[in-house]
């Protein structure tokens, strides 16, 4: 059963004690200027949504707004960048809607966030980004160049040099609209963190269950696109799942594990206690199904 939350005490039904890894996560965001990307690892089943769900209540509770996305809700788009966008700025209509400041930042931020958003959607632009975002080119991408090939093959380079010069045009154009992106980004953070006294945080669940392709995508984006000052990711996932997800889409031979790094600050790991004794987190949870579905007696 999903454990009721409490509005004055959201983690009354902790069964596995893990407040104390919220309030450390809480110090720790809060403390830090420089934009966190954090990712808590757990298997499946392990209670990551379930905490998530805790420890953002409790914050609420604290008059400490952010951002909840589900990424698996999410992954019937090809572009995270939309999505991602629309919740920030649903946040700071609808929790700081009184805020001058912020709502004149959220006008600044939509209007680049739309220039970055055209870019992507583009064909040619499709190209600039990638480059500028450092992520691999697939052949799809290069389907642009297709009615070019006859030219190459009679020597009329004319045409390919014209699409070039687009592309290196497009690219210069792309890296300072999301310079400016970033800029409008980091401000609209700080708006919000001078007013709560916490960065605009963005809590990303169910990574694990997407589609490789939008997951890898999601997260090359928050490091290339959304790293900004008081900006910050909480990321829940299987790891190792997100690890899969790497080899299938870049190859077997790539180092799963060592291309993650790149893009999380710190990875923590979700607490568990699996010891033999029969007070682990195992014993406690078949306690409190045998509870729950009026079990009497005694079962191993």
């Amino acid at each position: 059963p999903i454990p009721a939350l409490p509005e004055t005490e959201p983690f009354k039904n902790d069964l596995f004690g893990r407040k104390q890894l919220g309030d450390s996560l809480m110090s720790l965001f809060k403390a830090t200027q420089e934009g966190v990307v954090l990712c808590l690892d757990a298997p499946w089943g392990d209670g990551k949504t379930t905490f998530a769900r805790m420890w953002l209540a409790d914050l609420k509770r604290q008059g400490l707004n952010c951002i909840y996305f589900n990424a698996y809700a999410h992954d019937y788009a090809n572009e995270p960048f939309i999505a991602f966008c629309g919740e920030i700025l649903s946040l700071a209509e609808k929790s700081f809607a009184g805020d001058k400041v912020i709502q004149a930042l959220k006008k600044d931020f939509k209007t680049q966030a739309k220039q970055i958003g055209a870019k992507l959607l583009g064909t040619t632009a499709r190209i600039g980004a990638k480059a500028l975002t450092l992520g691999v080119l697939k052949d799809s991408d290069l389907d642009a160049i297709d009615s070019l090939r006859n030219d190459i093959a009679d020597a009329a380079s004319s045409k390919l040099s014209s699409f070039m010069d687009k592309v290196l045009e497009d690219y210069v154009s792309s890296k300072q609209t999301l310079d400016d992106f970033r800029a409008k980004l980091s401000a609209l953070g700080k708006a919000v963190r001078d007013k709560q006294g916490f960065p605009l945080l963005i809590v990303v669940d169910e990574l694990d269950r997407c589609r490789p392709d939008f997951a890898l995508s999601l997260i090359e984006q928050i490091k290339h696109l959304f790293s900004a000052q008081d900006v910050s990711f909480l990321l829940l996932a299987n790891t190792a799942q997100i690890q899969n997800y790497v080899r299938a889409l870049y190859g077997a031979e790539v180092d799963a594990v060592n291309y993650l790094r790149k893009f999380f600050t710190l990875t923590v790991n979700l607490p568990c206690n699996r010891s033999s004794s029969n007070q682990n987190d195992y014993w406690k949870y078949s306690r409190t199904l045998a509870e729950h579905y009026e079990i009497k007696g005694q079962y191993d």
